[in-house]
């Protein structure tokens, strides 16, 4: 048994196509933003969450051609994960390659903190989101889940319609929707919990060693956030969505696209 579960991963990880340069991409993209994060003292303040969306823009405009719809952000990757569930149309990664797109995001935010705290001369110069002390448990969560459904809603929203990025050439168009969202939800909650609105910026805390008892929020909050965004898009786009169900359904050939990994059709 333990052989040929060993024999089935490994056809797991191999098939399909290399991962190559998926992971590569999105480690990318997950280095630049977590090295921009670090480096803007306070958190996401002020022009720090310009800057922060900015990159995010950039980093999307980079690697969603290659790795997918992810926002850079494992919330992202699960809510896209959760979208595509009995669905003809949505295009998806196989669950292995959602969970190496969540552990390279990880990862590379890490790096990037790590490189910024090299950089900075001292871990403890890293910038790190935090949750105020004046801010109950329930409300950092609600803050995080709330600013993190902004940019996962438009990352949903931009998945509907003539405007997808996987039908025409309108990455950049929908990268900057998305950091938007992104830099107003930044704005919004900087000052309960430093808006991270990411798992992966909310680990920045492994590198500076500074408030390390606030990670969960920053798990916990965006994961809620993208439930709430698929509910939000469920709700005001659902005429358009059953329309797109059922002409994939009849396999229409401008509509359909097969549930493949995403991978496969970048």
């Amino acid at each position: 048994p333990a052989a040929l579960l060993a024999s089935k991963a490994v056809d797991v990880l191999t098939s399909e196509r290399p991962k190559v340069p998926m992971l590569f991409a999105e480690f990318t993209g997950a280095f630049f933003l977590g090295l921009t994060a670090a480096m803007n003292a306070p958190f996401a303040g002020g022009l720090g969450a310009l800057g922060i969306a900015a990159v995010l823009v950039a980093m999307m405009y980079v690697s969603s051609p290659v790795a997918g719809p992810t926002a850079l952000n494992p919330a992202g990757v699960a809510v896209v994960l959760l979208r595509s569930v009995d669905s003809a149309l949505i295009p998806t990664w196989a669950p292995v390659d959602a969970a190496l797109l969540v552990a390279t995001e990880l990862a590379g935010t890490v790096a990037g903190a790590g490189v910024a705290a090299a950089l900075l001369q001292g871990a403890a110069k890293v910038a790190t989101p935090m949750v105020a002390d004046d801010t109950a448990w329930i409300d950092s969560v609600l803050a995080e889940s709330l600013g993190a459904s902004l940019p996962l809603w438009f990352l949903l929203d931009n998945m509907v319609g003539p405007n997808d990025p996987r039908k025409n050439d309108t990455t950049m168009s929908y990268a900057a929707m998305v950091g938007s969202a992104a830099f107003t939800g930044m704005l919004l909650f900087h000052g309960a919990t430093g808006a991270a609105l990411n798992p992966a910026l909310g680990l920045m805390s492994l590198v500076s060693g500074r408030h390390m008892k606030d990670i969960w929020v920053y798990f916990v909050g965006p994961l809620l956030g993208g439930l709430t965004a698929l509910n939000n898009l469920t709700l005001f786009r659902h005429d358009e969505l059953e329309a797109e169900e059922e002409a994939a359904k009849k396999g229409g050939a401008d509509e359909k696209l097969e549930p493949k990994t995403y991978a496969a059709l970048a």
